[in-house]
């Protein structure tokens, strides 16, 4: 069945490049797509990339692409480790899963997302052009 949805929703994608369907209007425009055949009907072609391409067509891809590359970047600045780790791993895992799951428009999924990025991004950032340094120990007052 993937492999029915993945080929129908490129054809929906082939029909409408530039400017997609509409946000929300993939259900409408891949029920029209299959119209008079027995295939399953579906809301969620189950790629974040196929569903962000019949949406909002190439413009949006270009800008899902955009915000995984601003917060990959911003990772990188964090001053805690542990604020970068979180960061590049739930990129990582959104980026590679988005291909055969929808993962922004699934709740638990977005969620999970949003709240991880928030709270790495909640961390401070580390001065442009400086090195990272550890914070002075009491001790060492």
């Amino acid at each position: 069945d993937r492999l029915s949805f993945f080929a129908n929703s490129w054809r929906i994608i082939e029909a409408h490049p530039v400017a997609g369907v509409g946000t929300g209007g993939f259900a409408e425009a891949y029920r029209r797509e299959i119209a008079g055949t027995d295939q399953l009907v579906t809301a969620n072609p189950h790629s974040q990339y196929l569903l962000s391409a019949a949406e909002q067509g190439v413009l949006g891809v270009v800008l899902l692409f955009g915000l995984f590359y601003a917060l990959w970047r911003d990772a990188r600045r964090r001053a805690q480790p542990t604020d970068r780790l979180v960061l590049h791993a739930l990129l990582a895992a959104t980026v590679v899963s988005s291909l055969v799951n929808s993962m922004l428009i699934d709740h638990v999924e977005t969620l999970l997302f949003a709240l991880g990025c928030g709270i790495a991004l909640a961390g401070p950032r580390r001065d442009p052009g400086s090195t990272i340094r550890r914070m002075p120990s009491a001790e060492a007052a």
